[in-house]
C-alpha cells in the first residue's frame, strides 16, 4: 500500500470512528515527502433549513450528505495560534516586542492589573502565564447549552479585565489557561495594526499570505451555505457561539482544506512567507502546564508542545497542538515536525469526549519507522 493509500485508509476509519459519537466529522492528514493533503468524512452536515425543504414540513429536516473538506466547521480554540501568528508577526515586522507591556497597547484609560508590581505583557497572555482566571467575570465557559458571549464586546471585555484579581504574579506558576488572557491579547493586537475587526486582522496577517480563503470569524453567504450544523452531544443541533468581544479565543470557523493548508506551513516554515513568524510561534516560551510538571510538556506561542514518547519505545517526538470546543464544535489541530505527519479533525457536536485521542493516535500510526 503507498504512503497516500495508507494515509486515506486511516483517515476514513478515524472518521467513522468518531461519526459514532459526532454528528459530523472530517478528517484531514499530511504525510509523505510532497505533503499531499488527503480526508476522510463521515456522518451528516446537519440540519437544512426549512424554507430549503419547499416549506413542506414547517422544520428543520435531517441533510442526509456527508461533510467533506470544504464543509466549515468551528474550530474554536484553534484561533489562539492563529491570535499568537499574528502576534509573532508583528514582533518579526519589529512592531512591539514579547515584553511589551499589553496595557500599553490598549485604548486610553484601559486598565490591566498587576501583582507585585509586575505588568503583563503579550508573551504572558500567548502562553497563559499571565495570571487572568479562565473566562471574564460572569461569563462562564461551561454554559454550552446558551450563547454566553454574544452581547460581550471588546468594550465588556477591559471593563471586566480592569476588576479582575491576578490569582498568581505573571510569568511565574507554569501555564494556567486563559480564554480572557487570549481575547485581551487580540484586542492589543487589533490597535497595534489598525484593523477594523478581528476578522480583517487574521485575513491580512495569516489567511491571506498562506491561502486560507475559508479561514474566518465572519463568513459569507457562500460560506454560510457550507457550514455544518452544530450539536450538543450528538443529535439536539445548537445555535454557534457569536464572539466578537472575545475573538481572539475562539472566534474562528475554517474547512480541512484550509486547516491542512496552514498546517503544511507549520511543517515547513522556513519556505513560506510567514516563516521567522512561524518559527517564533513554535519555540518554547514556557516550561510546563505547572510548576510540578514533569519536563514533557510546554508552550508555545499558542501551541501546546508535547514531547510523546513512542509506543514501541525509541526517542521523544515533539508534538504540536491545539484543541477546541464551542457550542457544538470540537476540533484539533497537531503536527509533529520530525515526522512531517500533521493531523486536523473538525467535529460538529460538543461532547465530552472530543477527538484529540484519535487524532493522536494518528499521528503515531502515520509516523515514519525509527
Amino acid at each position: 500500500m503507498t504512503t497516500t493509500a495508507r494515509a486515506e485508509d486511516l483517515a476514513s476509519t478515524a472518521a467513522r470512528e468518531l461519526a459514532q459519537r459526532h454528528a459530523g466529522v472530517v478528517v484531514g492528514v499530511l504525510t509523505g515527502p510532497d505533503d499531499q493533503a488527503v480526508f476522510g468524512g463521515a456522518g451528516v452536515v446537519g440540519a437544512v433549513r426549512a424554507e430549503d425543504d419547499g416549506g413542506r414540513t414547517g422544520r428543520p429536516v435531517r441533510s442526509r450528505v456527508s461533510p467533506d473538506e470544504h464543509t466549515i466547521f468551528d474550530i474554536g480554540s484553534i484561533t489562539k495560534v492563529f491570535t499568537s501568528l499574528v502576534l509573532a508577526d508583528l514582533v518579526v515586522a519589529g512592531r512591539l516586542s514579547l515584553d511589551t507591556p499589553v496595557e500599553s497597547l490598549l485604548p486610553s484609560g484601559s486598565r490591566v492589573p498587576r501583582r507585585d508590581g509586575v505588568a503583563i505583557t503579550v508573551r504572558h497572555l500567548a502562553t497563559h502565564s499571565s495570571g487572568l482566571p479562565r473566562s471574564p467575570g460572569r461569563w462562564r465557559d461551561e454554559a454550552f447549552s446558551k450563547d454566553p458571549y454574544s452581547r460581550l464586546s471588546e468594550a465588556d471585555v477591559l471593563d471586566a479585565v480592569a476588576g479582575l484579581r491576578l490569582r498568581r504574579t505573571s510569568g511565574t506558576g507554569g501555564v494556567h489557561y486563559s480564554n480572557v488572557g487570549v481575547a485581551l491579547l487580540g484586542i492589543a493586537l487589533r490597535q497595534v495594526t489598525g484593523a477594523a475587526t478581528f476578522d480583517v486582522m487574521v485575513q491580512a496577517h495569516v489567511a491571506e499570505p498562506l491561502g486560507l480563503p475559508d479561514t474566518r470569524s465572519v463568513l459569507q453567504e457562500h460560506q454560510r451555505a457550507r457550514m455544518a450544523t452544530g450539536h450538543r452531544w450528538r443529535r439536539s443541533a445548537v445555535v454557534p457561539w457569536q464572539l466578537d468581544g472575545m475573538a481572539g479565543a475562539g472566534a474562528l470557523r475554517s474547512t480541512a482544506v484550509d486547516m491542512t493548508t496552514f498546517l503544511r506551513a507549520q511543517l515547513h516554515p522556513g519556505s513560506g512567507p510567514l516563516g521567522p513568524a512561524i518559527a517564533l510561534t513554535q519555540r518554547e516560551h514556557g516550561a510546563g502546564r505547572d510548576a510540578g510538571d514533569d519536563g514533557r510538556h510546554g508552550i508555545g506561542l499558542g501551541w501546546m508542545r508535547m514531547q510523546a514518547r513512542p509506543p514501541r519505545g525509541g526517542r521523544p517526538t515533539l508534538l504540536l497542538w491545539h484543541n477546541g470546543g464551542t457550542n457544538g464544535y470540537r476540533s484539533i489541530a497537531a503536527l509533529a515536525p520530525a515526522d512531517g505527519t500533521a493531523v486536523v479533525v473538525l467535529t460538529s457536536s460538543f461532547t465530552l469526549r472530543g477527538p484529540d485521542g484519535v487524532a493522536m493516535r494518528l499521528l503515531q500510526d502515520l509516523a515514519p519507522p525509527r
